[in-house]
């Protein structure tokens, strides 16, 4: 089984796309808070991590089951919570 963990630990590389959080809960509940149009279905939808909402120059970042042309992806610079 270790080997096998290994192995794809080398086959797949992470594509840096979502920030690592660790052990920072704040930040896990925060991605993992769906906006209120997902609640009811998004369960059984695909998932994406992207700017959920933006008000006065502060975005919300969280899982959602948006279509891409609803959502963009966090951009370097900008202020998100």
């Amino acid at each position: 089984m270790i080997v096998g963990i290994v192995g794809l630990g080398l086959a797949r590389k992470y594509d840096g796309t979502m920030p690592m959080v660790s052990t920072n809960s704040r930040a896990i509940a925060a991605a993992c808070h769906a906006p209120a149009e997902d609640r009811d279905n998004g369960w059984e939808l695909p998932v994406k991590w992207a700017v959920v909402e933006a008000k006065n120059e502060v975005g919300r970042v969280a899982f959602t089951t948006a279509p891409d042309r609803d959502v963009e992806l966090p951009k370097e610079g900008r202020v998100y919570r």
